[in-house]
């Protein structure tokens, strides 16, 4: 049929003309390269990125059809949002403060660069947590969705900010009221990493940075979870390559448990009431918990204010002299709030108090120094 040869003709024309076009611009972007060197640089890296990526993409799915690594699904995708503006950067990624449909407002953390573990560990952990008194509390931030692909977390926004932006520390150089306000803010903080812990979830980073505070002292809330361990799914902790102010030695050595979190507890009620760390009080630390209560004695009586006390805490002591003087805290309270710091930031696992233990130790303190309110 000459009809069918036509087609074939044709079809035999069309290819041919195609071949040539691909030809003509392969000979223009050769000569393109060789009047550019940078382009030619670039070019070539683009291609051997793609193929890197090509190869990579391949290796996951084979491995992902043995099994041999887990899918990576948004079972929580993240619901629709509006970003409002930009509230921190750390060294993994970025938060946005976001708007929800219904006009509440949340916190986007966006993971970048090799933020992988550390999305994975935060996902896994607010996941975990969030249908526990603390997150309902507001004092851990509650899951609301995540995405894999763009590592993307969304949580609850909580009001406030960083303890070391606040006037809370040092406490001790506050009105007792703020003291007292102290204390209960570190034992909501307590009862949530106590809480977490249950839940084979060590925050391995509790430190005050990552401890939020509303202004009034009434509330808080202990964010930054992405350093977080799960011990009962690996034999080993994953290491450390440093030790933190406020981290104990277990993590350098790869050990995790809830002793980790107790250590960090410690330290960051240390810092809320003397604004000091383990380097700073090494001798009093060492000496025990008579020698720590001296300390706090000296900064309580102390009339002259450093640098990094607020004017509002200045004003309360003065407030508090006029009324009949700076009255001295309880010995008693000293000495067993001190007690709590001491046996929290025993450099020996073995010897260091729980968490548990150490709250016990704090309500005791606080009853001391609120007997009205005891019980």
């Amino acid at each position: 049929d000459d009809g069918d040869f036509g087609r074939t003709d044709r079809k035999i024309a069309r290819d041919q003309e195609k071949q040539e076009e691909r030809a003509k611009r392969a000979q223009e972007k050769e000569k393109m390269l060789r009047e550019n060197p940078d382009l030619a640089s670039e070019s070539k890296d683009r291609s051997h990125n793609e193929k890197k990526t090509e190869k990579n993409e391949k290796e996951k799915k084979e491995k992902r059809d043995k099994g041999q690594i887990e899918e990576e699904e948004d079972t929580d995708p993240i619901p629709s949002h509006k970003k409002l503006q930009k509230i921190g950067k750390g060294k993994q990624g970025k938060c946005y403060l976001v708007e929800m449909e219904d006009g509440t407002r949340a916190l986007l953390k966006e993971l970048q660069g090799g933020g992988r573990h550390a999305f994975k560990a935060e996902v896994k952990s607010l996941q975990r947590l969030r249908d526990t008194k603390a997150a309902l509390a507001g004092n851990i931030p509650r899951f609301l969705g995540a995405g894999y692909k763009s590592r993307q977390v969304l949580m609850s926004y909580f009001p406030g900010s960083a303890l070391p932006d606040s006037s809370l520390a040092p406490s001790l150089r506050r009105a007792t009221p703020v003291v007292a306000a102290s204390l209960r803010c570190w034992l909501d903080i307590a009862n949530a990493v106590g809480e977490a812990n249950e839940l084979d979830v060590i925050h391995c980073d509790v430190n005050p940075w990552n401890l939020l505070v509303t202004d009034d002292y009434t509330s808080c809330c202990l964010v930054d979870w992405a350093c977080a361990q799960h011990p009962s799914e690996s034999a080993k902790g994953l290491p450390f390559k440093k030790r933190g102010d406020f981290q104990a030695q277990d993590l350098v050595d790869c050990h995790v448990g809830a002793y980790t979190d107790a250590f960090g507890a410690a330290s960051t009620l240390l810092w809320l009431l003397a604004r000091r760390t383990r380097k700073g009080l090494a001798e009093e630390l060492q000496a025990g918990p008579e020698s720590l209560a001296n300390y706090f004695r000296s900064l309580r009586a102390e009339l002259k204010h450093d640098e990094g006390e607020s004017k509002n805490g200045q004003k309360e002591v003065e407030e508090e002299e006029e009324a009949g003087g700076r009255d001295p805290l309880p010995p008693e309270f000293l000495t067993t709030v001190a007690s709590a710091v001491v046996q929290g930031m025993s450099e020996q696992r073995s010897e260091r108090s729980s968490l548990k233990d150490l709250r016990a130790i704090v309500q005791r303190a606080l009853a001391v120094l609120e007997p009205s309110k005891a019980g």
